[in-house]
């Protein structure tokens, strides 16, 4: 979305978003202001249970121009005349951008000026997937790793435990980010960690050798892309 006026609820996005780099003639201001975000780039409405997985890039602007600014779910909270408002939302898509860039983990911008900032509520980023440790308008306490986002322990007091239950659920097999429950599971991709025994369309063990009790080694399994996972073997009787 571009521009939000409305209500965004119970929403998600795993795309990638990109925006490209305005050029002009050196120390020639061309007034743009360039915004990207996972779910939206400018906010002035109310985004509320919503979350992004994809990757925000954003480029650069001539020299004199505002800052570009990236979120991993809103470019920029707040505008002009309104602002905008974030609960209950998260973002794990990596946060990169052009020189003099403003990121961050959620929100890259919170409001053009002072008397615009939004709020943000109850939202947390990934540290890890996002590459950011601040969020502007937040406090880096949101700020989670991986493994405080993801499993059967997402949602406890300590990781993301400000959110409903009745509006999320976790997600375990294989471990990934928590859904929305009001939209089929399937249709949201928040895995992460090793690709699920089921991709795997062949597999080629390698030569080990053992200690007398163990033996170490890696399959390399048939995927798109090469997959490598390091295997331990225990011997019984003498043979593997």
């Amino acid at each position: 979305v571009g521009y939000n006026l409305g209500d965004i609820t119970e929403s998600f996005a795993t795309g990638n978003v990109v925006t490209g780099s305005i050029l002009a003639n050196p120390g020639i201001s061309t007034g743009a202001r360039v915004a990207a975000g996972g779910l939206v780039a400018n906010n002035i409405g109310n985004i509320g249970s919503s979350y992004t997985t994809g990757d925000v890039e954003t480029g650069s602007v001539p020299f004199g121009d505002a800052p570009t600014r990236a979120g991993g779910l809103v470019g920029n909270n707040g505008g002009f005349t309104a602002q905008g408002s974030i609960d209950e939302s998260y973002a794990a898509g990596e946060v990169t951008g052009g020189q003099g860039a403003n990121l961050g983990g959620l929100v890259g911008s919170n409001g053009e000026f002072e008397f615009s900032s939004g709020d943000v509520t109850d939202s947390y980023w990934d540290v890890d997937a996002t590459g950011q440790t601040e969020s502007d308008g937040s406090d880096n306490t949101f700020g989670l790793n991986t493994e405080q986002m993801t499993g059967e322990d997402a949602l406890n007091d300590g990781n993301i435990g400000a959110f409903d239950e009745s509006t999320w659920n976790t997600v375990t097999d294989p471990v990934g980010y928590p859904v929305l429950d009001a939209i089929d599971e399937d249709s949201q991709t928040t895995t992460v960690g090793p690709t699920p025994a089921s991709a795997v369309s062949s597999v080629t063990a390698p030569d080990v050798t053992a200690d007398g009790t163990t033996a170490g080694g890696t399959y390399s399994a048939g995927l798109d892309e090469s997959v490598e996972v390091p295997v331990t073997f225990t011997l019984t009787d003498g043979s593997i």
